[in-house]
């Protein structure tokens, strides 16, 4: 899979999850993101700090994990990977994974 694809996919687990809370909600948390993070949806996945961080401001911890939980489980769907293993790790330690998978060639670099 190219790199590319992985941003597409990560863009779309992060807008159908945030999609849940209504347009109105979503386009708050996107201009909080940008304006107080500097975070865009292209910066996915590496920029997957700063939408962990911002996340936690916005609508505080808990909610975050749920957010970040759900999207995990959408991107291992989309991935075809197992789903044993979603909520054992981070949002931010599986998509550092993602992103160590592309520097190590078990996914492709391209466009």
């Amino acid at each position: 899979m190219t790199r590319c694809a992985v941003r597409k996919l990560f863009r779309k687990a992060v807008e159908d999850v945030l999609s849940v809370l209504g347009e109105d909600a979503k386009k708050v948390i996107y201009y909080h993101l940008e304006k107080n993070q500097g975070f865009v949806l292209d910066d996915l996945p590496e920029g997957v700090d700063k939408l962990d961080r911002g996340l936690r401001m916005i609508i505080g911890n808990r909610a975050a994990e749920l957010i970040e939980g759900r999207i995990i489980m959408e991107l291992n769907q989309s991935l075809g990977r197992s789903l044993d293993n979603a909520g054992k790790k981070s949002f931010v330690e599986f998509a550092k994974e993602i992103v160590r998978g592309l520097e190590i060639g078990k996914l492709t670099e391209g466009r």
